[in-house]
């Protein structure tokens, strides 16, 4: 494996999250194509706001690249540090 690709930790987290996945979709199948179905109900509007999140992510780092301010082996860095930390954010109420 590539030095800074993956971590152990992140491969430990990868781990466990795919024995939850396996054993919600074995041992709870009704009630996982269920809750499934409602997750994408609900994600719904928010999809346009993750595609052009998305967009401007790679429009930043494009313009970065071109700058010499970023690099591809920020890649991983980037994606999973603005995702997880806007997502977050999705939740907390902003001030006035």
């Amino acid at each position: 494996m590539e030095p800074g690709l993956v971590n152990n930790r992140e491969l430990a987290s990868l781990f466990w999250l795919g024995v939850i996945a396996a054993w919600l979709l074995v041992g709870h199948r009704g009630t996982t194509v269920a809750a499934c179905r409602d997750l994408v109900r609900a994600t719904r509007p928010l999809a346009a706001y993750f595609v052009l999140y998305g967009i401007w992510i790679g429009v930043v780092a494009w313009l970065g690249t071109r700058l010499g301010l970023w690099d591809r082996t920020l890649l991983k860095e980037t994606c999973c540090g603005q995702c997880s930390q806007d997502l977050v954010s999705l939740r907390e109420p902003q001030p006035p």
